[in-house]
């Protein structure tokens, strides 16, 4: 009975010999089935980073773009408002130097005005002042009087008749008759 046992005992350490063989052949095949879908993710790890990495590269190229854009645009602009200045500045400046010619131009006109009228007012008064001179030299030198119109008087009440009344005044100035209220002494 003995040799039952033994052959027992040694089909029962091969069959767990066995088993362990199995068992470490399905560990490692499992390991090596894991190995793989480790590296196959790690392939898709890599080929998604390469992906995000040329996105990135490529936005911040199109960054890089809209920059120098926006900053030539600014530069455009801060040049174009710098043109519009200098031209608002050259219109303000020619609008103040025509105002001033202008101005020049209607002072200068009104002193010609003013002389010529000066002038006038000078040779008229110089005419008459020569005439004047001369009619009265030339009446002194005469010894003429010069005439004198009768004054005016005022003629005597009449009788009133009878009928419509007569209202209106008669002046009698030399041998002019003046009728009506309006008199020209």
């Amino acid at each position: 009975m003995c040799g039952g046992g033994e052959d027992r005992r040694r089909e029962a350490e091969r069959e767990a010999e066995r088993r362990q063989r199995e068992a470490e052949e399905s560990a490692a095949r499992r390991q090596r089935e894991l190995d793989q879908q480790a590296v196959a993710r790690q392939q898709q790890l890599d080929q998604l980073a390469a992906q995000r990495a040329d996105t990135a590269r490529r936005q911040q190229e199109r960054r890089n773009q809209l920059e120098v854009q926006a900053q030539g645009q600014i530069a455009a602009q801060t040049a174009r408002g710098v043109e519009l200045s200098r031209q608002h500045d050259l219109r303000i400046s020619g609008m103040r130097e025509q105002s001033r010619r202008e101005a020049e131009e209607i002072s200068r006109q009104g002193e010609v005005r003013a002389n010529a009228i000066r002038e006038e007012g000078r040779r008229k008064s110089a005419r008459i002042k020569t005439v004047g001179g001369a009619v009265s030299s030339s009446l002194r030198a005469m010894g003429i009087q010069q005439p004198v119109g009768p004054s005016a008087g005022q003629t005597r009440q009449r009788d009133r008749k009878r009928g419509a009344a007569n209202k209106q005044a008669e002046m009698r100035r030399g041998s002019t008759v003046t009728r009506g209220p309006n008199l020209s002494i």
